[in-house]
């Protein structure tokens, strides 16, 4: 895992700063909406 995230049982995990994001929050602007949906698609078949 980078450094500073972790996951707790709450299932949110905490970034450097303090704050917590909910699970699932890939741009982590604290929402977990459609457009974390997006980057997760756009992503799913690429090729590294």
């Amino acid at each position: 895992m980078p450094y500073g995230i972790k996951t707790i049982k709450s299932k949110e995990i905490t970034n450097p700063v303090g704050r917590t994001v909910p699970a699932g929050d890939i741009n982590k602007d604290r929402i977990v909406n459609f457009l974390d949906l997006c980057i997760v698609a756009e992503q799913w078949m690429a090729e590294e």
